[in-house]
Formats: C-alpha cells, structure tokens, sequence
C-alpha cells in the first residue's frame, strides 16, 4: 500500500502525518510523489504505521486497463521482449553497414576470419552489457516501443518492395543502414528514458487488457 493510501487510511492530512511522525512536510510530499526516501525517512514511515519497510517502496503506476496482480511477471516479459527486439535490431543494424562496406570496396576486403570473428565478438560483448543495462530498467513502456519497432519493420518492408528496381545503386545499398540505424537509436532512447525513470526510484508500466493476458 502506498504512503498516500496508508495517510488516508489513517485519516490524517499530510500536514498532521508530518507533525506525528517527526518528518518534514516536505518529505511527506515526496514520498507521496513517488521519489525514493532515505533509509532513515522510510523506517519511520514504516513504524508509525505499523508496516514492511519493503512495503514502502516506491508504487507501480500502471496506465492503462486492468489490475495490478502479476504486475512484476508481466514487466518481466516485457522488458525481456525489449531486449530481444533491441538486441536483434543491433545485429542487423551492424550486418547492414558491414553489407555496405562490402559493397562499397569489394577489393580492399581482406579481413581474416579471426579478424571478422573478432568484430563480432566485441559486438556481442557491447550488446551484452546494453542488454544488462537495460534490464536493471524498473520502467517498461509497452505501446510506444511496440508502435516504434512495428512501424520502422513496415517502413523497412515498404521500401523494400518500392526500390526494388534500384537495388544495385549505391543509395539502395546506404537505404537500409541508415533505417536500422535510426530504428537502433530510437530503440535506445526509449530504453534511456525508462533508466531514467527507473533512476527516480518510479515504477511504470503501459498496458492494455490484451497485453496482460
């Protein structure tokens, strides 16, 4: 139970529950507002009422339909989904410039199998540690990343099907690096926000009736 709906409960008005517990108003207001409190403020919140420190923590805000039960499994879908879609796209988006390179000097490509391996081996290390980052995420936004991915997939369909006349030009060969390129840091900037969030100690997660089942 949020401290909000415990103060309420209790019948007090922030001002009261300052005054009775020692804390600022100030505080109260914070915690209230969903940012993360001191250890100190918390155990004192959490022995005036009677309650689980861990119960204090900072509430899941869900926007959408629904309840909130299993709340934390369906974030964990999510943000392994997330995860997935970003680390493909990554891959893809790398392939495509590697493509382009290929294309672009066919003589000058003299690169060992080690040195190849080696280059994938330092992407994947660097998708990796994305990938961990990312996961420490609390916040999961679901349509705008979903919407996101659909359209750059359908824009990449698209295109593809329209300048398949012009696929041995050198523009055709920089089109599709440059999409995924795009959709990659899209992609990032939405994981960024949600670390960003997450780092203010919010817990947020966008569904609808059909994603929670």
């Amino acid at each position: 139970m949020t401290i909000k709906k415990l103060r309420q409960k209790a019948g007090l008005s922030q001002e009261q529950l300052a005054e009775r517990s020692g804390l600022s108003l100030r505080t109260i207001q914070r915690a209230e507002g969903n940012n993360q409190l001191s250890p100190a403020s918390t155990q004192i919140l959490a022995s005036f009422f009677g309650v689980d420190q861990a119960s204090l923590k900072s509430p899941v805000i869900q926007l959408g339909h629904g309840q909130t039960a299993d709340t934390d499994s369906r974030m964990a879908r999510h943000r392994a989904a997330q995860l997935i879609i970003f680390v493909v796209t990554f891959f893809v988006c790398v392939s495509q410039w590697l493509a382009y390179y290929a294309y672009t000097a066919p003589g000058d490509n003299d690169a060992s199998l080690g040195t190849i391996l080696g280059i994938m081996a330092q992407i994947g290390v660097a998708a990796a540690i994305l990938a961990a980052l990312f996961n420490l995420a609390k916040v999961t936004f679901v349509w705008s990343y979903y919407i996101t991915t659909s359209v750059f997939v359908i824009c990449a369909i698209a295109l593809g099907i329209w300048t398949e006349d012009f696929a041995g030009s050198p523009s055709y060969q920089l089109l599709f690096p440059s999409l995924y390129t795009l959709m990659a840091l899209c992609l990032l900037l939405i994981h960024m926000v949600q670390i960003a969030l997450s780092l203010k100690g919010e817990t947020v997660i966008i569904t609808s009736k059909r994603l929670q089942h």
